[in-house]
């Protein structure tokens, strides 16, 4: 303690740039060290004592100079680490969190739960009812195909038996040719043997029911009655095309041979389309006519391939009706099942 009493405390260095020094409102007062002539009387109550607390003399003479060797200003209110762990000031956070109970989570998992749950059950309702619409859509448009198959129907059908009792008076009058009847009348008929009006399948919805797989959008046995249509018309096409246009070719060879076309110059322009029966009398056909040849033989087969194609007309015909049945009946139920108002 006297070592202590005879050291003379030091004095700041004096080179010290102004502008490093603070102003008087910011550095601590200068402290006096007690000497053993003088006691410290002049040392601030903060740094000798905090909250009552004495502070060695000894402690606070290291304090002071450890600060006059400092270059770092010091400012009021800042204190030795040493001399402010007494007031040191305690804060503590805002929110503190409690320990939750586990009624409380079980809570929040079955909100959380049942938000995502309805969300789920909106966005699938949502979909549903979507999806049923386009349904809908899908069949008005294929009852619009409908019609307009039943349309063709109603024209080709008629025509068809018509074409039947002409080709059955084409073989009678075939029967009645020879020399002295020349012709006897056939002329008439000449294209009614390989001119027939073709039925055009209005597939427009069946192809986009296949090609995005709207099927699934529509319920099972309306699904089915617009398969079973679509395969009763395809199957009509094939009888038709295996049948009469695989005999047009030899038909017209077996005209070529018999026919004088010259008679009737009309019959080589465009505008004179044979597969409607209304065509046929504005035509001058020559009557009885005459023949190229009168050949039994030739004359035999040309009456046999007519024949023939009389029989496939006749079954295209079958197939024409039977397609009209199951067309009206399609169109009804689907109607009954999804009514246009609803």
């Amino acid at each position: 303690m006297e070592e202590n009493k005879n050291i003379e405390p030091e004095q700041p260095p004096e080179n010290i740039p102004e502008e490093l020094i603070p102003s008087q409102e910011k550095i601590l007062p200068e402290i006096e060290v007690a000497t053993p002539q003088q006691p410290a009387e002049n040392i601030p109550k903060e740094i000798i004592a905090v909250d009552e607390t004495v502070v060695p003399e000894s402690e606070v003479a290291t304090v002071v100079k450890q600060i006059e060797q400092s270059e770092i200003p010091i400012t009021i209110g800042t204190i030795h680490p040493k001399l402010q762990s007494e007031k040191m000031e305690v804060h503590h956070h805002g929110h503190v969190h409690e320990r939750k109970k586990w009624k409380e989570y079980l809570f929040q998992f079955i909100m959380l739960f049942l938000a995502v749950f309805c969300g789920f059950l909106a966005e699938y309702q949502l979909e549903h009812l979507i999806e049923k619409q386009k349904g809908r859509q899908y069949i008005a448009s294929f009852l619009q195909d409908l019609e307009i198959d039943n349309k063709q129907l109603d024209q080709l059908i008629p025509a068809f038996i018509e074409k039947d009792k002409l080709l059955d008076t084409l073989l009678q009058k075939i029967r009645g040719i020879s020399p002295s009847t020349g012709a006897n009348g056939i002329y008439k008929y000449y294209r009614q043997t390989f001119a027939y009006p073709d039925f055009i399948y209005t597939d427009r919805t069946m192809q986009q029911l296949k090609n995005s797989g709207g099927l699934r959008l529509i319920a099972k046995a309306a699904s089915d009655s617009i398969i079973t249509y679509d395969a009763e018309v395809r199957l009509s096409s094939i009888g038709i095309s295996e049948g009469v246009k695989d005999l047009r070719v030899p038909i017209m060879l077996m005209t070529f041979k018999l026919f004088d076309l010259r008679c009737c110059p009309e019959l080589g322009t465009v505008a004179n389309d044979l597969r409607t029966p209304s065509i046929v009398t504005q035509i001058n056909y020559p009557e009885p006519g005459i023949l190229l040849t009168y050949d039994s033989w030739i004359i035999t087969e040309y009456f046999n391939a007519v024949q023939e194609i009389k029989r496939q007309y006749a079954i295209y015909l079958k197939d024409l009706q039977a397609l009209k049945k199951y067309n009206i009946r399609v169109s009804d139920y689907l109607q009954k099942e999804y009514p246009p108002n609803n």
